[in-house]
């Protein structure tokens, strides 16, 4: 720091005051940014001459403001609706939702080709990626896939040589290699566990399950004992099929395995459709060749006490004196 010497004392030399150039000029814009803002604020007459003026007008600066939500354009907010209350599910109210089909009893046929009808209208009306995957009600129909499965009991699926003899059995008949299922639930009453093999399954689809189904259709069916058709409301309303076999008696690749045989087991088939609906399915079916009969007649509903004595065979259901 540069110094004076004056009378013998070392004094410092005083620095001059510099201003900045923003400096001066906030200092210069400060009236004039006053007065715009009190004219902007000040009341200002009518369109009334000054001596009639009753009434003052006071002009507040304008306030920018964004729009309350996403525009209503928006495929987003199409796909997701309206919310019924702040927090709740969404309610679309121009286009139906994805309908849900209840039990084939809880259908009749004009409320299925309704539903069907309101899909296809929903269906047209997405673009893109918004477009669902799976059959639409304008598809040919066609059969999709065709699951075999073999529920056992715990005690049977614990057995080894029955295991393998259900795995042998499924590959004879469909020539596929299942897969074992397996326990997902903890069931103390019927002796599961979380893990535990409880059967084998297999899907077909494509040549193996045309195959599978000419072969169910003119071999298998015939050789039922006592078989008088297929039930019409065995069909769900969904056009799906569930057939179950009670033995390995109709399937004649396994009539050499019969002097190997451990366990007389049933098969289940579940034969699934593109079909949105129950006459859709049946058409199908008849046009393949599958035998109707006689509808089922539906069954007298249980009682709690009855229907816990079928599920369970009376293990657990008795009461403590």
């Amino acid at each position: 720091m540069a110094a004076l010497v004056q009378g013998g004392v070392l004094r410092p030399r005083a620095m001059p005051q510099r201003r900045s150039i923003f400096r001066v000029a906030a200092l210069a814009a400060a009236p004039f940014a006053a007065y715009s803002m009190w004219s902007g604020l000040r009341p200002q007459a009518s369109s009334r001459s000054v001596d009639d003026m009753q009434e003052l007008v006071f002009v507040s600066p304008p306030v920018l403001q964004c729009e309350s939500g996403p525009r209503s354009s928006s495929r987003v907010t199409m796909a997701a609706g309206k919310a019924a209350k702040p927090g709740g599910r969404p309610v679309d109210v121009n286009s139906p939702p994805v309908d849900v089909a209840p039990a084939s009893s809880a259908e009749n046929i004009a409320m299925q080709f309704d539903r069907v009808a309101k899909r296809a209208v929903w269906l047209k009306q997405q673009k893109g990626k918004f477009v669902p995957w799976g059959a639409k009600p304008w598809d040919p129909h066609k059969f999709r896939k065709v699951q075999i499965v073999v529920n056992l009991e715990p005690k049977q699926a614990a057995n080894s040589k029955i295991m393998a003899q259900v795995v042998a059995e499924i590959r004879a008949i469909t020539g596929k290699h299942p897969k074992i299922k397996l326990s997902k639930v903890n069931d103390a009453i019927k002796g599961w566990r979380k893990g535990m093999t409880k059967g084998a399954m297999v899907w077909l689809q494509g040549q193996l399950m045309e195959d599978f189904l000419t072969r169910l259709n003119m071999v298998y069916l015939p050789r039922v004992r006592d078989f008088e058709g297929i039930a019409p409301n065995d069909v769900t309303s969904l056009g799906d099929l569930t057939l179950k076999i009670d033995n390995q008696e109709p399937f004649k690749e396994l009539d050499e395995m019969v002097d190997n045989r451990e366990l007389i087991h049933s098969f289940k088939i579940n034969i699934i459709t593109n079909c949105l609906t129950q006459p859709d399915a049946l058409n199908l079916l008849k046009g393949f060749g599958f035998p109707f009969g006689d509808p089922r007649i539906k069954a007298r509903k249980l009682t709690k006490e009855e229907a816990l004595q079928a599920k369970y065979g009376g293990k657990g259901t008795k009461k403590k004196k």
